[in-house]
């Protein structure tokens, strides 16, 4: 229980540290100092009563506390000032001066520091830059060369690329002559337009540099590959509402008289005739001429295709849409389906909320990480560290890089004389021998799977220097950073609290029987059986023969002899029939009886049931009943258990009171709610 309310705690943290932060604004009419309640001479100020109301509500929109009513406010009000008075029980009782306590304290309060940090230097600058990004989108097109044995080197081609598209060279043509994209080069270098995070990281920083017109003048390098961009448009990034109107040839109307009828629909159309008439009449689209020409997959970007299956449209259709105003319609347009007359139902952009929230998460999985890397091996670079390139390469020398540090003799051919080398420098810790690292790769387990080569070593110095790197990156966060400061605060209090809580109400949360059968002797009138509803039932597949089962029942059969011998219920024709107890009012049967007011030995008609027909016999039916312990226990558990810790609770606050003096500012609340 200790160590998964600690995970909780700190998984909280973590998780309010990298959401987006809500910068504090007291409303305008209410001074931020306004005192609404004091605990000895600590003041409880309206700024931080709203500041914590919204960190606890922190993915709904900032709300002022003169915004929610009286009863809210002092709701939250009261638990606030719970809050703060185990955080001075806590105080009063030593426990800040506690060692182990502080350890813990520092531990964690060192695990959210990271997060914290990298979110402030790391993400949001990025966030900001790519969500301006995610408002629009961009057509372009590309010239690509790959290296190909027999031909000149990517380098040499690509310059002499740009260097016809500087004498006036056309792109389209030029593309169709070199690039080595066989795919965009067959559509002159176009390919589909897209938004932020849907290319690679270096083309789209290209791309935001270039005007409309303009291509990049020096090639852009992506995984060995060269690219020459040109940006045709930029544009909002918009989402469209489309019906269309499809017309196809057939034998009996030709591809001229088929454009000429497109053509006549459209000048109709032109004229205020109603696109939902004219697409029942005459789409040849069988599957939207009852949803009034819909194509039933949502709204549609360029981008990113139809927002609830990601379908693209074919081009033409694609152009047509966006080349039309909300509530019009285009120009006949051909694809390879036939002519369309495409309608734009409604416009739209996502809110900057959703933005953010999409831009975010898809940042998280295609870069954070790596950009992180790259920041703490700038800092290390600061900071003095320093690889002896030397050591390194000898290190490399004398170790299989297929193998690992659990791999037998692995460092078996390391001499001495290399061990006592120096490996690294990094800055105020000093040096570090090859014989040190090469310990470290047999004793930290997060090591020893790194296969002894270049890039898996030079890993594993980075996460070796990442302590003290973070030592010095994270220091001073309580000044640099107010915003910190207050979570480490909170954090820290929690820490205390849990410890306390963790004496008074959870160490005496053992379930004692004794006690709950005391409390369902109090509240046994609240836990009573549901009506319980006994019936024989006869069930058969045919229809027919359930008719005829029912002519002998009324002739005056016996319902249990015709049950053992004809039901088709698995299992029921040893109990003649006999059903489990039913004790739900929903259950078919149940309804049955109610609906013709059964007695004891009254049958229904045959009647669909499953993939039957069901003939059932009422036998009778058990009045509710008040529960026995055993019985009950299951609903009653939770709740006695939930009381238990608010007894608890209260007790141990009603404690802490004697203590402290609590006051409510009742004039204060009362002017503003």
């Amino acid at each position: 229980m200790k160590s998964r309310i600690c995970r909780r705690v700190l998984t909280g943290i973590i998780t309010a540290v990298m959401a987006f932060s809500q910068a504090y604004a007291a409303a305008p009419e209410v001074d931020p100092q306004t005192v609404l309640a004091t605990i000895d001479d600590e003041k409880i100020t309206y700024g931080t009563l709203e500041t914590f109301f919204n960190k606890n509500n922190y993915n709904q929109p900032y709300r002022h506390l003169t915004s929610v009513s009286r009863d809210s406010v002092e709701d939250f009000l009261d638990l606030y000032i719970k809050y703060r008075l185990k955080v001075k029980d806590a105080e009063r009782r030593g426990l800040t001066e506690d060692p182990a306590i502080l350890q813990e304290i520092k531990t964690n309060r060192d695990a959210v520091a990271g997060p914290f940090l990298f979110s402030k230097v790391v993400e949001e600058p990025k966030l900001v830059q790519l969500q301006k990004r995610r408002s629009e989108e961009v057509k372009v097109q590309i010239i690509m060369f790959r290296a190909m044995p027999g031909k000149e080197s990517i380098q040499d081609r690509a310059a002499a690329a740009i260097e016809q598209l500087n004498n006036g060279a056309d792109f389209s043509a030029l593309a169709s002559e070199v690039s080595d994209d066989l795919e965009s080069k067959a559509r002159g270098g176009n390919i589909k337009w897209f938004s932020t995070m849907m290319v690679h990281r270096n083309l789209e920083d290209a791309i935001a540099l270039l005007n409309e017109g303009d291509f990049t003048k020096t090639p852009v390098n992506v995984d060995n590959m060269l690219f020459i961009v040109k940006l045709i448009e930029r544009a909002p990034l918009q989402w469209r509402l489309p019906r269309h109107l499809l017309l196809k040839s057939t034998a009996v109307r030709d591809s001229l008289a088929t454009e000429s009828l497109a053509d006549s629909l459209y000048r109709a159309l032109q004229n205020g005739a109603d696109f939902t008439e004219l697409v029942s009449k005459y789409t040849d689209d069988m599957t939207t001429r009852g949803t009034g020409g819909s194509l039933s997959s949502g709204y549609y970007s360029r981008s990113y295709g139809f927002e609830n299956n990601k379908r693209p449209l074919v081009p033409a259709f694609e152009d047509a849409l966006f080349r039309i105003g909300e509530g019009e319609v285009s120009k006949p347009v051909h694809t390879k389906y036939g002519w369309h007359i495409v309608r734009c139902d409604s416009i739209k952009t996502q809110d900057s909320l959703t933005i953010a929230r999409e831009v975010q998460k898809r940042y998280r999985e295609l870069y954070y990480e790596g950009d992180q890397a790259e920041y703490l091996r700038d800092i290390r670079e600061t900071m003095g560290y320093e690889l002896n390139s030397d050591a390194f390469a000898s290190l490399l020398q004398r170790v299989d890089s297929l193998n690992t540090s659990m791999s037998p003799k692995w460092d078996e051919n390391i001499s001495d004389d290399l061990r006592a080398e120096v490996l690294y420098v990094m800055g105020e810790d000093g040096e570090f021998t090859v014989g040190a690292f090469l310990d470290s790769l047999s004793a930290k387990r997060e090591l020893r799977a790194s296969r002894l080569n270049s890039v898996q070593l030079k890993r594993a110095i980075e996460l070796l220097t990442r302590p003290s790197l973070m030592d010095h990156l994270t220091k001073n966060l309580e000044t640099e950073y107010p915003e910190f400061a207050r979570l480490a605060s909170e954090f820290h209090n929690g820490i205390l609290i849990f410890k306390l809580e963790e004496e008074e109400v959870w160490s005496k949360m053992a379930f004692d029987s004794t006690e709950a059968q005391a409390w369902f002797a109090e509240h046994r009138e609240e836990y009573r059986t549901d009506s319980t509803f006994y019936f024989r039932e006869i069930y058969v597949l045919e229809e027919e023969k359930a008719n005829d089962i029912y002519t002998l029942l009324e002739d005056g059969a016996d319902f249990e002899e015709l049950a053992s011998i004809h039901t088709q219920r698995q299992g029921l024709r040893e109990s003649s029939g006999m059903r489990k107890p039913i004790s739900t009012s929903e259950h078919m049967f149940v309804r049955k009886y109610y609906e013709h007011n059964m007695k004891p030995g009254d049958v229904s008609k045959p009647f669909k049931h499953e993939l039957g027909r069901s003939i059932i016999q009422f036998v009778r039916v058990e009045a509710p009943r008040n529960m026995t312990y055993a019985e009950a226990l299951p609903e009653f558990a939770t709740r006695f258990q939930d009381q238990k810790q608010k007894r608890l609770q209260d007790a141990w606050i009603d404690s802490i009171k004697e203590h402290f003096e609590v006051t409510k500012n009742e004039e204060t609340l009362n002017e503003l709610w």
